[in-house]
């Protein structure tokens, strides 16, 4: 029986290529420093053999698992499913594998999706977290790896990728009173489950809300309530072209034009429309929705970059990115009125 040629491994490689098994590691990840010359010497080695990183070998000698967690509300939203969909491409592309939990908006779900991960040994988690307090955040300072919230913050103590939700939707109000409206009401149903849950983005967005139509000597009106529509459907049936009603997120704007239809009444002819999100089912919608976007896909790839840097020893730095006003159809001022 002819032998058996030993498994070609790291320590193979980085004995053919004359170095270390770290470079080694930090060439076929691409993380890191490697000179140029030795990241291509190492990835021709690497291709010509065959080689492929065994999981448990390299945590063994690296300490890392080489996998991420991720914990989301779910996936009802496909503003989760553009940045999960994001993240999970950049992690393959820094040779991680994405563990991926749904809490369902519950923080008894989302302590068990925390604790299952950290069975995993993931070396990183990012969550848009439930629960909210000290208690809490301090739990996740002290679980033993990096974690980085999104969406919601936590704490200072956590770092965060988002927006700056208070002056996004602060901006959104001053795009609708650039327009022509002066009747500007927000609906934002998250908002009757104040309480211990974590509503961040949503407190913030109706704090800009308020602080906007307070600078333009508005009186502001929050609809929390999805019954209480109805009453912003018959003063727009009154005076047609008058109103306008921003939403917390673009699946209630489309709640609000399903209603809407039901009424005989359409944007903008009967009242201005806008969302929050800007997710991409929007360029289906008719009339063209009106929106802020938020980076979603930047978010996702941002949210790895940031837990590989802290996985690296980097320091902890909020990301905030660039939102954007997409003035459509539905937030445009009739010519009649």
């Amino acid at each position: 029986m002819a032998p058996t040629n030993p498994p070609f491994d790291s320590r193979s490689l980085a004995k053919f290529c004359g170095v270390s098994r770290g470079t080694v590691d930090r060439a076929l990840h691409g993380r890191g420093e490697v000179n140029a010359k030795t990241r291509e010497k190492i990835l021709k080695m690497a291709e010509k053999h065959g080689y492929r990183p065994n999981a448990v070998g390299q945590a063994l000698v690296t300490g890392r698992t080489r996998t991420l967690g991720l914990v989301a509300f779910d996936l009802e939203n496909s503003f989760f499913t553009e940045i999960i969909s994001a993240a999970e491409k950049r992690a393959r592309e820094k040779g991680y594998t994405l563990l991926i939990a749904f809490s369902q908006k519950s923080p008894d779900l989302e302590r068990e999706c925390i604790d299952f991960l950290a069975q995993k040994k993931v070396d990183g988690l990012a969550l848009i977290p439930v629960t909210r307090g000290g208690a809490f955040s301090t739990r996740l300072t002290g679980i033993g790896f990096p974690v980085v919230s999104f969406g919601n913050r936590v704490s200072p103590k956590i770092p965060f990728v988002g927006i700056d939700e208070k002056k996004a939707m602060e901006e959104a109000v001053e795009f609708a009173f650039s327009h022509g409206y002066r009747s500007i009401q927000y609906y934002c149903p998250p908002m009757r489950h104040r309480g211990p849950v974590n509503l961040g983005a949503q407190e913030l967005r109706l704090a800009g809300y308020r602080s906007a139509m307070k600078r333009l000597d508005l009186g502001a009106r929050a609809i929390e309530d999805t019954a209480s529509i109805g009453d912003f459907f018959r003063a727009a049936r009154k005076e047609p072209g008058k109103a306008s009603l921003l939403c917390s997120n673009d699946l209630y704007a489309l709640e609000v034009l399903e209603a809407a239809a039901r009424e005989n009444l359409r944007p903008p002819e009967d009242f201005g429309l806008m969302g929050f999100d800007g997710l991409a089912f929007l360029k289906y919608v008719r009339p063209a929705m009106s929106t802020v976007r938020y980076p979603t896909h930047e978010a996702g790839s941002a949210m790895v970059d940031l837990l590989l840097r802290l996985i690296d020893g980097g320091h902890p730095i909020d990301q905030i990115l660039r939102h954007e006003i997409l003035g459509r159809r539905t937030m445009e001022m009739p010519a009649s009125v």
